[in-house]
């Protein structure tokens, strides 16, 4: 028995010139995945959200029951013996759809679910704002948020719709998950209160509204891409070996697209040949937290996801924090 990937899907901006907030993303990417599996939102059971840059850095409520009611799934509390749709966060940086997928991996196989769903976007925060959005913003209410400079990472929205099968052969068979506080100095991201007039317009249609901005910084150092491949490598080995196989036993490696050069920084340190690396479409960006999903539809549109036997995920994200798994397809 094992958990098994029903579909996937990613999801983009329309409007490429007003852009599109994180929420209205992973909205989209949610219904594409479901109607792609055939599946009704009032179906899900559990609904997993992995974002990180978020509408106006949004802390409460949780992003994912705001994606529950978009998209439709059980936003009311069951009548009692009903169906109804439970649904939290995860932050865990570009391993947290991974994340997402070994928490429900855990619901599925004890039986709680029947089917899962993880969400997940990033865009730019000051973009997608819903300005009768009635609670605080990070930082105290009342506050407007918007990155420093250009956002570093492309809008782009990525669902995952997992279910449990009886097939012993098929599904995930490990996840493995490792920290390395030493380099958590190489990528940090942080928010800060900015000082500063903002519009009449704003000002006017948001009362209380504070003259200033949360402004969000991320900053990369150099070394970090290098350093992620070496942690990676080393948790690899350790996690292929429990698992009875050897690099050249992985007929598909799905890697996070960033940092840059990650991909194949770790597959030359690891062993496994360029041609088995999944990649994300150049079209798409340099995409964060839904790279993993981006670069699965790819390699699932062209057969070469159902065609391999062990499909080996790995993702790396601040921290430094190494995700694996390993997958029968």
């Amino acid at each position: 028995m094992g958990t098994t990937i029903e579909a996937v899907s990613t999801s983009r901006p329309r409007k490429r010139l007003t852009g599109t907030g994180a929420i209205k993303l992973a909205d989209d990417a949610a219904k594409a995945c479901l109607e792609r599996a055939g599946c009704a939102a009032a179906d899900i059971d559990l609904l997993i959200n992995a974002g990180v840059y978020r509408d106006n850095n949004i802390g409460e409520p949780a992003v994912a029951s705001l994606i529950q009611e978009d998209i439709g799934a059980n936003p009311d509390p069951p009548l009692r013996g009903g169906h109804g749709t439970f649904s939290f966060d995860v932050r865990n940086g570009a391993c947290g759809v991974l994340t997402g997928m070994h928490v429900l991996d855990g619901f599925l196989n004890s039986g709680a679910i029947k089917l899962g769903l993880v969400v997940t976007a990033d865009a730019d925060p000051s973009l997608g704002t819903h300005w009768d959005f009635p609670f605080g913003l990070v930082g105290g209410a009342g506050r407007l948020s918007r990155s420093h400079a250009d956002f570093p990472f492309a809008p782009v929205g990525g669902a995952v719709l997992l279910s449990h099968t009886a097939d012993a052969d098929k599904g995930f068979r490990r996840f493995a998950f490792s920290t390395f506080p030493e380099f958590m100095h190489l990528l940090e991201g942080k928010v800060h209160w900015r000082e500063g007039a903002l519009p009449r317009a704003l000002t006017d249609r948001v009362p209380g509204l504070e003259a200033g901005t949360n402004e969000l910084q991320v900053v990369e150092r150099e070394g970090y891409a290098e350093r992620c491949a070496e942690c990676a490598a080393g948790s690899t080995w350790a996690f292929l070996e429990a698992a009875g196989l050897a690099p050249l036993d992985i007929d598909l490696l799905i890697p996070s697209p960033t940092p840059f050069g990650f991909p194949d920084l770790y597959a030359q340190a690891v062993g496994i040949p360029a041609d088995r690396v999944a990649r994300v479409d150049e079209s798409f960006g340099r995409v964060h937290t839904a790279g993993p999903v981006a670069a699965m539809e790819g390699v699932m549109r062209t057969g070469h996801f159902n065609d391999a036997r062990n499909v080996l995920f790995v993702t790396v994200g601040s921290g430094i924090t190494v995700g694996l798994a390993l997958y029968h397809p």
